[in-house]
This record gives structure tokens, sequence and C-alpha cells, in this order.
């Protein structure tokens, strides 16, 4: 049976929508709630009927996005037994890189918006966290098995730093215009290889 959608429900699914379609035309700072109610072609009241401001248009996105990425983490579960260490250190950068890079305008939104708004920057603390989380089970359970060597004692710290170094990197390229996507992901593969896994970098960019 099909569900409906109520008038209401459409309109704020419309409000979300816009903001998203918007920010890759403009930054956060730039967008406002005209130009949010005109995207999103409702009235100004009718936008206030269901949020109190764009931060929390910017928090219910980045909701839906965290909830689409939690039902596709089963793409970085454990390694297979046929899959060399490196290949699988490069396939899960690679996916993650690629969830970024179809997310950069609101991703690259949340962490400037953050910096203003308490809802937002409990919700990035949470996501990192949960990530991070994530990655240690991996990091650890391959330690286990002799064949990850982790530069650090501590795992959780040393995850955390490698994924921020990783956030603040892809965050940077997409401020720049001369930015090269494929160099960055071997530079970035190189230091989690070294950092994470106690394995040398495989050298140039691979097919």
């Amino acid at each position: 049976m099909t569900t409906v959608r109520r008038k209401g429900d459409r309109q704020r699914v419309a409000i979300v929508d816009a903001v998203r379609r918007l920010l890759t035309e403009m930054p956060f700072a730039e967008l406002s709630i005209g130009r949010i109610t005109e995207s999103a072609n409702i009235t100004r009241s009718g936008f206030y009927f269901y949020f109190d401001s764009k931060y929390e248009v910017l928090a219910v996105a980045f909701g839906d996005l965290w909830a689409e990425m939690q039902a596709t983490m089963h793409q970085f579960e454990l390694r297979t037994t046929d899959e060399a260490p490196a290949d699988y250190s490069r396939r899960t950068l690679g996916q993650a890189l690629g969830v970024w890079r179809n997310n950069a305008p609101l991703i690259n939104a949340l962490m400037t918006a953050r910096e203003s708004d308490e809802q937002l920057r409990r919700m990035w603390g949470d996501w990192f966290a949960q990530l991070t989380d994530h990655v240690v089970a991996v990091v650890d359970h391959e330690r286990g098995t002799g064949a990850a060597r982790p530069s650090h004692p501590d795992t959780s710290q040393l995850v955390r730093r490698l994924i921020g170094l990783t956030v603040w990197a892809l965050h940077e390229d997409d401020l720049r215009a001369d930015a090269d996507p494929d160099r960055t992901l071997d530079v970035l593969d190189a230091i989690w290889l070294a950092a994470a896994w106690g394995l040398p970098a495989q050298g140039g960019t691979r097919s």
C-alpha cells in the first residue's frame, strides 16, 4: 500500500531539499530564509511552522545523511581473507571519499555552521565519535590478527586524529580550485597505511 504524504510532510521535505540544493550554489552563511522559501515554493510562515532557523534545517538534512551512511556501513566491515590489507585500506578509504564528495556541500556547511549552533556542534561530535568507534574496532581486530601494526598503542586517539586529518584535508580541497582528488587520495592512503597498518605506501595513483 502506497503511503500518501500529507501536504505538511511534503512542505517539510521541500524545505530540506531546497537547503541541500542551494548549498551546491552558495555558502551556508549566504543562505537566507527568503532564498529557501523561494526555492521550496512555500511561504515564510510555512517555513517557520516547521523550523525555527536554517540551522535546524541543516541539522535535519545531516541527520538524514547520517542515517543513509549508517545503512551502508556494511561496506566498511572487516576485510575478507583473500583481500590484502593495503587493498582493503585503499578500498574503504576510496568509498569514504566517495561519500564525502557526493555530499560535500552539506558536510562543509555543517563544519562551518557548527561553530555557531550548539545542536549542530553536538551532532558533529556524535557523528565523529560513532565513526571513530567503528574504525577503532576494525583496526583493533586487524591488530589482533597481526595484519595491522598501528604506530601508537592508543588506537582510539590514533584513529580520531587520522579521521580529523582526513576530514580537514577534504574540506581544504573543496576550498581550492586547483585541488587534485586523486593525489589527495594517494596521500591520505599513505598516511593511513603507515599510521594505522604499519605498512609502506603503495606509490602513485592506482586505478
